[in-house]
């Protein structure tokens, strides 16, 4: 198992995770800021490439190659990325 670490840190929002996979696996973050402090209406999006669907993060399976969490205030978050194998 490989695991590698990211970091993506934007002027409200700062996400850290790992990445748990037995085959080469790509993940691109974005987000999208909360539109004042405070308000919970930021995003996150992790797209993610390789690696063997479905994907689960933060114990969330899922197909496809995107994930978005919605509803996203400021502060800090962790995500487990991991494929089926």
């Amino acid at each position: 198992m490989k695991t590698r670490t990211f970091l993506l840190a934007s002027s409200l929002t700062v996400l850290t995770g790992s990445l748990f996979a037995q085959q080469p696996m790509s993940i691109h973050v974005s987000t999208i800021n909360p539109t004042c402090n405070g308000y919970a209406d930021g995003a996150i999006v992790v797209n993610i490439s390789g690696g063997t669907s479905p994907y689960r993060i933060d114990g969330v399976q899922f197909t496809g190659d995107t994930y978005v969490m919605t509803d996203v205030s400021a502060g800090n978050y962790e995500l487990a990325v991991s494929d089926v194998n």
